[in-house]
């Protein structure tokens, strides 16, 4: 039994001590270590065979699966390359106009879907209008229902008079001011009046502008908005009838170039 069991589990140790808790007979050890000796010795070869081929067909396989992903690899690399679109090439192919449209390979047809875009396509048409004399949380209101960061300053005719946007207000409310006209200054003149630059429109675009003019003009002044006027019409030359953001301008890019793409 002894010899059975440490030849078949490997366990000598276990199988004389079991052995000899049946019995309880010290005549039997010697004979019992002999045998279960012998067993092991013999056995232990057989097992060690065993154990390297398994360690071989688990390195074959290793090798197999390797191979076969080296494989899966060099065919989706070959792939790519034949497409023309090289990784390199695709984390280096940054957008001059915006990031979203890298849809293409080339600068040149960036700027080409941007010129071929007008600004009537992008412009928001739903924007902030605020007088002087409004107030500024009826302003931060307006922009809040909106969801704008910006408003056009217009007089009673609705002639085009500044932009305010929402960090000229944070700006100025960090401003020290009197305690007695606290009150009294809390108006979009407050704001203008500040600093002389405050509110002043540097540029502004029509709807027959291209995007492509018009982000160049945002690149040169610094700015992430835009009055949109009617300048076709003398009288009505300075109307605001829209406000051009970045945001707008990325989702019209992104649009038309999709559609080009299903076409």
């Amino acid at each position: 039994m002894a010899a059975t069991l440490a030849g078949v589990c490997q366990v000598p140790l276990t199988a004389v001590l079991l052995l000899f808790e049946l019995t309880q007979d010290y005549r039997i050890v010697l004979p019992l270590l002999g045998a279960v000796g012998l067993s092991s010795w013999v056995t232990s070869g057989q097992t060690r065979k065993s154990v390297e081929k398994d360690r071989e067909k688990l390195k074959d396989a290793r090798a197999h699966m390797m191979q076969r992903q080296g494989t899966s690899f060099s065919n989706i690399s070959s792939l790519t390359y034949s497409s023309g679109v090289k990784p390199s090439q695709k984390e280096s192919n940054l957008c001059k106009l915006e990031s979203s449209l890298c849809l293409y390979e080339s600068d040149d047809e960036e700027n080409d879907l941007a010129r071929t875009i007008l600004v009537s396509q992008a412009m928001r048409t739903r924007y902030v209008t605020v007088l002087m004399s409004t107030l500024l949380m009826e302003t931060i209101s307006l922009m809040l229902a909106e969801k704008q960061s910006c408003a056009i300053i217009v007089d009673e005719n609705n002639f085009l008079i500044g932009l305010l946007t929402l960090s000229d207000i944070q700006n100025y409310s960090k401003l020290p001011r009197a305690e007695g006209n606290f009150q009294e200054e809390l108006v979009v003149a407050g704001v203008c009046s500040s600093n002389g630059y405050k509110c002043r429109v540097s540029c502004t675009v029509t709807p027959n502008t291209d995007l492509l003019s018009a982000l160049t003009l945002m690149e040169k002044h610094d700015l992430s908005q835009l009055p949109v006027i009617l300048g076709d019409v003398e009288d009505e030359g300075i109307h605001p009838v829209g406000i051009l953001d970045r945001e707008c301008i990325n989702v019209a890019c992104r649009a038309l170039a999709t559609r080009e793409q299903l076409c």
